[in-house]
């Protein structure tokens, strides 16, 4: 269905910001968890609100992530280091925090 109120820039603009939050949430399906969204939005608002996209923005939103998971969890260092996997700081340890 095309919108008739938003210009096409817009649309594409909101369509990537959306498509950003379901990456990171590891392309979940239906029926999305809100509580999952509005968790990852209090880790890193600003990344999910900006248009502006590149390599740097994105390291710097993963170690601003990984950092708030650590300081809310400091246990999920021990759970990185056991699987050898940095990920494991990441939005995959969401979960278990909440």
């Amino acid at each position: 269905m095309k919108n008739a109120f938003l210009r096409k820039q817009t649309a594409r603009d909101i369509d990537d910001q959306v498509q950003k939050i379901l990456n990171d949430l590891g392309s979940p399906q239906p029926p999305l968890q809100l509580e999952d969204v509005r968790e990852l939005l209090r880790l890193d608002r600003h990344y999910y609100s900006t248009a502006e996209d590149g390599v740097l923005r994105e390291v710097a939103h993963r170690l601003r992530v990984a950092g708030k998971q650590v300081l809310a969890r400091p246990a999920l260092i021990g759970d990185a280091i056991k699987k050898w996997d940095l990920r494991a700081l990441y939005l995959q340890m969401v979960r278990r925090c909440s």
